[in-house]
């Protein structure tokens, strides 16, 4: 049965880890929609209920016919997908693009505002978002003047994802042999990236520990600190939308930067990502940039932390392009984004370079962030969480009148067309890093990005 919506037939590609985009398509079906769901992996066959849905053994070469195919053979109408930079889904829009131009691209991704919710975009996320590119953009968008939408608040559900992460990575390495052509998104070993996930929940008290007293000190010191918040070194915001190869590379270079123009009081503080499970490596990097550039006594890692907390204290943050950068702004602390960004814009982010940064401060503009801030949870955010039970319910319930809504087509919606950045599939499938094309064109490709 179908509750005030034409009949659609959508297009499950790669979700969030975990059963959220099974049970969003049996609640679209049960509204009386169709629903096709494709398995690149074993991963993806245990999230979505042990199978069920159709499987893609192929390589990358085969997939655009397989999903032409696929458009078909079911009459597609919505492309629904979990980031629109893995290379199988930025090959898959590229390709609908072009044939199909008709279709419905909706993309999911962790929510642009923290917590309690979680995004859904018509065409594109982050550097492909088609919210304004200008301050006056957003001062003169409908919603700038709205207040923002009420919300229930959701807890977060760390051992649910950790152990779901584990499971994830696990069956992708068990069921290899079945799908022993797929290339995934991460550069890690698959069974060894679960097994870390599991040494990182066994670790998780003592390092919960050490975070808490490093940051009682800093704080307790009274020392000027400048926060750089870190991201996960598989982000796509960093591989794709950033100059930079690597976590690595960024991480160099502001503390090559720090050494160079920072006070002398000053003290640089890095803060992993939650979900970092390589937060040792960087840690280690760190420190030995502490001793290369002799900033041992300016310089503090914080594996954890709580993230209001040291926000609330920093004169001010630097980022490539977290999320976590609109908390920063929330507060109206001075931001140095080094990529590309939505909240980028003159009047909510320092525009100069990283040297001169340091001794910046100049809050953000109240009202544009206000303006930034009403528009985004407007167009852009839903209500929920993809990983505890009560989230993803409460998530389903709010995405679907969002779903069931009249959408732009794939031809209409984004404000960087995927195909400028694949003239063709090697070409597509270098520019996001995929293993047919060589590192140095990936990385040269990157630098020259806007």
């Amino acid at each position: 049965m179908i509750y005030g919506a034409p009949q659609r037939c959508f297009l499950f590609l790669q979700g969030p880890i975990g059963p959220f985009f099974r049970k969003l398509g049996d609640t679209l079906t049960e509204r009386g929609h169709r629903v096709v769901r494709v398995n690149f992996n074993g991963g993806d066959w245990f999230d979505w209920a042990f199978g069920g849905a159709i499987s893609f053994r192929g390589g990358a070469a085969e997939w655009p016919a397989f999903l032409l195919d696929l458009v078909v053979r079911h009459g597609i109408t919505d492309l629904i997908l979990f980031g629109d930079c893995r290379p199988l889904h930025a090959a898959a829009i590229a390709t609908l693009r072009q044939h199909h131009p008709r279709i419905a691209l909706q993309v999911l991704e962790e929510g642009y505002i923290r917590p309690h919710w979680i995004t859904l975009e018509r065409g594109g996320t982050n550097g492909f978002s088609a919210l304004p590119r200008t301050a006056q953009g957003f001062r003169n968008a409908p919603e700038a003047d709205l207040p923002p939408p009420p919300h229930e608040l959701v807890r977060g559900a760390p051992f649910t994802l950790f152990l779901r992460t584990f499971l994830h990575y696990l069956f992708i390495g068990l069921l290899r042999p079945r799908f022993r052509r797929y290339q995934h998104h991460r550069r890690d070993d698959c069974i060894g990236q679960a097994f870390v996930w599991i040494k990182r929940l066994i670790r998780m008290p003592a390092l919960r520990r050490r975070a808490v007293r490093r940051q009682s000190r800093l704080i307790a010191s009274g020392r000027p600190y400048v926060l750089v918040l870190l991201q996960l070194e598989s982000d796509k915001q960093i591989l794709v939308h950033s100059p930079y190869g690597s976590l690595a590379n960024f991480i160099e270079e502001v503390a090559t930067s720090f050494k160079n123009k920072a006070p002398k009081d000053m003290v640089l503080v890095f803060k992993t990502h939650p979900l970092d499970t390589g937060g040792m490596r960087f840690e280690h990097q760190v420190k030995a940039l502490k001793r290369k550039l002799g900033i041992g006594g300016r310089v503090l890692f914080i594996d954890g932390g709580h993230l209001p907390t040291l926000i609330n204290h920093c004169q001010s943050a630097i980022t490539v392009n977290s999320t976590a950068g609109v908390n920063v702004l929330q507060r109206l602390k001075p931001l140095k984004a080094t990529g590309r960004v939505i909240y980028g814009l003159p009047g909510l982010c320092f525009q100069g370079s990283l040297d001169a940064f340091w001794t910046y401060r100049q809050p953000a503009d109240a009202e544009l962030f206000d303006a930034f801030y009403n528009v985004v949870m407007h167009r852009t955010q839903t209500n929920g969480q993809f990983y505890s039970r009560a989230g993803m319910d409460l998530a389903i319930a709010n995405l679907l009148p969002r779903l069931e809504a009249a959408r732009p087509a794939l031809g209409e919606s984004a404000n960087r067309p995927y195909a400028e950045l694949q003239p063709s599939w090697a070409g597509g499938f270098a520019r996001f890093g995929h293993p047919l094309a060589g590192r140095e064109a990936v990385i040269s490709q990157r630098h020259s990005m806007p």
